[in-house]
């Protein structure tokens, strides 16, 4: 697990061909296949207490 309690963290979902790639802190973490077209996502869930600072989609 990348992420430790009360500790900031960079956290990017990278939309590719075949998959979502997550990486945290630079590292690649997670690859989850496509279940839906990308295009079709309309929000992403978070869970737990986080402290969001900013949020850039490009």
């Amino acid at each position: 697990m990348p992420f430790v309690d009360d500790q900031s963290f960079d956290l990017r979902m990278l939309v590719l061909h075949n998959e979502y790639q997550v990486v945290a802190n630079g590292q690649h973490c997670y690859g989850f296949a496509h279940r839906l077209q990308p295009g079709c996502v309309k929000m992403m869930q978070i869970w737990r207490d986080v402290l969001l600072i900013s949020v850039d989609v490009s």
